[in-house]
């Protein structure tokens, strides 16, 4: 289904007598607030495998974003953060490196942490197998002659509060950091050295003199329809068209 062929079904949707209401721009004013409106209604209610298949081609997993000074900027293509993660990379205080084995009598490490032999935090990774208290051991040789190894640690970041009482950045730590939005910006606490995002990519937008660009390779033939519904829906909200508004709202209850 191209954007003509969506239009033309839309057309067919809305009664004739306003098939003068709508010209190229309207109807494409109208079908982006619609767009944007399915999106968020699906969204909200996103907690069954159907409603992951009508977005499926938007939802973007485990998207590495870098920190610049102490904030992160949106992805060019984001609409909705589902989850963030912080990533921090801390040096560890090591007396010597071995080739599986280190000497560190101050590491702080557990089992199953991991390792890095880049500042930046980057691979290859290495995971501390077993810990004492003079030192640690990992499961992959260390390259002959490193000096230094750094600990890779990520914890899940929630959203900033609004309660006045306890103001929202007073006490994050490392272990429970929080994050807050600014301007096309989130802002991470305390500052980690990059952050893991799960996010919902903004909406392809229908053009309805597109003759080419198949639909269904971003949306399901199901949200296109019931987006047809959504538009119908505001033009009889436009129109003050009460009956065919309420005839609409009712096949979108039927068919979400």
């Amino acid at each position: 289904m191209t954007g003509v062929e969506f239009f033309l079904q839309l057309q067919q949707k809305y009664d004739k007598a306003y098939s003068a209401y709508l010209d190229d721009t309207k109807a494409e004013r109208l079908i982006k607030e619609a767009l944007y409106r399915s999106f968020d209604k699906i969204f909200s209610l996103m907690d069954t495998q159907k409603e992951m298949d009508e977005l499926s081609y938007f939802l973007k997993y485990n998207q590495s974003l870098p920190v610049v000074g102490t904030s992160v900027a949106y992805p060019s293509d984001y609409y909705h953060l589902m989850g963030m993660a912080c990533v921090y990379v801390d040096e560890v205080a090591t007396t010597s490196i071995g080739t599986t084995s280190v000497l560190a009598s101050k590491h702080g490490l557990r089992k199953g942490d991991t390792l890095s032999t880049s500042a930046t935090g980057s691979a290859p990774f290495y995971t501390v197998t077993s810990v004492s208290k003079t030192g640690f051991n990992v499961d992959t040789n260390i390259p002959g002659g490193t000096t230094n190894l750094y600990h890779v640690v990520t914890y899940d970041a929630s959203p900033s509060t609004s309660d006045k009482k306890k103001p929202s950045l007073s006490n994050p730590v490392k272990q429970n950091p929080i994050y807050y939005t600014g301007e096309n910006t989130f802002i991470p606490s305390p500052t980690p050295y990059s952050v893991v995002v799960d996010y919902l990519a903004a909406p392809f937008d229908i053009s309805v003199t597109d003759t080419l660009t198949d639909l269904t390779d971003f949306y399901s033939q199901k949200f296109l329809y019931r987006l047809m519904d959504e538009c119908v829906y505001s033009v009889a909200s436009e129109t003050r068209d009460y009956q065919n508004k309420q005839s609409t709202t009712q096949t979108i209850i039927d068919n979400p």
